[in-house]
């Protein structure tokens, strides 16, 4: 019969080692209580027992290795392991000290509260002496108070009149700055002339067949303007569909071009990606703050307009601008928030005729103005 060796006998007590500081570990996040304390005492004290065993056979192991001259690479492997159980033992020792910290801290807390109950009904005992007196002084403050609140609403009265004529009068240049900016649009418009038709109108073609055509998906190239477009004609044809997402990921790479296609282009085609995708899409070019970037940059960057008789870039003009606006309404822009500074870029940007005409009628409002108040 073969008689067992250090490393044997190290064997099983590194098991018993790795059971207490398994035992340990599982009362790290539980609530401390003397059942819970005891327990973990009696853990570390089973942990500390075997691991000086582990070490006493851990010698003779390291005298066995000598004697059969083990290898460097096997020495360093011992010491690796011996380092790996000492530093495991340390961590569960760890836990050991701060749930012992712990339960202190709770008989400490248990004490306290016991020694503020204590003074707390020796307080209400002196409170109940001490309200009969305080009573009668509230009531002395209560009166004073009320008074004194009195003063203070008729303050707040006369202050919220005051407050009220003033956002009414803020109102009222807002309205006439909107006004003003409505007109603005107006003279545009009327200043384009109407384009003479060259003859009667064309008839309607005649409709061949019921049957609609299928609509086309326009590739999506890294233009933010054109995300909501894209996504809506891509989500109707194919993201809202029955077919499986790895497929759905395939025509989704198909359709981007560009800048968009780099946001996707490293992603395996897999059913968990194609939400990844859809995702990163979204973030870049789909929230409202970069919509409305987008489309302030635009008006930003307007073209100007520079002859009156050119109806078909005035048109463009007024259009352009229409549908930016109406897209910043879309997203939750009022017009009241960029109606001025959005006139004054039109003003830069439409002919000298049309800033001619606007100088003049403001020029007029201005004068009525002044008739009216001195009038009053």
């Amino acid at each position: 019969m073969t008689t067992p060796t250090n490393e044997a006998f190290r064997r099983a007590i590194k098991g018993h080692v790795t059971r207490w500081i398994n035992n340990i570990q599982q009362y790290d996040n539980v609530q401390m209580d003397l059942t819970v304390h005891n327990l973990v005492l009696g853990a570390e004290s089973n942990l500390r027992n075997m691991y000086n065993k582990y070490k006493r056979l851990s010698e003779g192991v390291a005298r066995d290795m000598q004697q059969a001259e083990a290898t460097q690479d096997q020495f360093e492997a011992e010491i690796d392991s011996q380092i790996q159980i000492e530093e495991d033992v340390g961590d569960a020792l760890i836990i050991v000290k701060r749930k012992r910290e712990e339960f202190k801290e709770i008989q400490a807390a248990e004490e306290r509260k016991r020694q503020e109950e204590t003074l707390l009904l020796m307080f209400k005992t002196q409170q109940i002496a001490a309200d009969a007196a305080r009573a009668q002084e509230k009531a002395d403050q209560d009166a004073a108070r009320a008074q004194e609140k009195a003063d203070q609403d008729a303050a707040r009265a006369q202050e919220k009149i005051d407050q009220d004529a003033a956002r009414a009068q803020e109102r009222a240049i807002r309205q006439q700055e909107n006004l003003d900016q409505q007109n603005l649009f107006r003279q545009l418009i009327a200043a384009i002339p109407a384009a003479a038709a060259p003859g009667a109108p064309a008839a309607p073609a005649a409709v061949a067949s019921t049957k609609l055509p299928k609509r086309q998906i326009k590739p999506f190239k890294g233009d933010v303007l054109e995300w909501t477009a894209f996504w809506e004609g891509y989500n109707a044809a194919v993201h809202g569909s029955a077919i499986p997402a790895v497929q759905k990921f395939g025509y989704l790479k198909d359709y981007l071009k560009g800048e968009a296609q780099l946001c996707v282009e490293n992603l395996e085609l897999t059913d968990a990606n194609y939400t990844v995708a859809i995702t990163l899409l979204k973030a870049r070019y789909g929230k409202p703050d970069v919509l409305i970037e987008a489309h302030t940059h635009k008006l930003d960057t307007l073209q100007p307009v520079k002859d009156v008789a050119d109806t078909a870039a005035l048109r463009c003009f007024q259009l352009t601008i229409q549908s930016h606006i109406n897209a910043l309404e879309t997203l939750g822009v009022a017009r009241a928030s960029h109606g001025c500074l959005l006139g004054s870029r039109i003003l830069r940007s439409i002919p000298l005729k049309l800033q001619a005409e606007r100088a003049k009628s403001a020029t007029n409002k201005s004068k009525l103005k002044s008739q009216s108040d001195s009038a009053v």
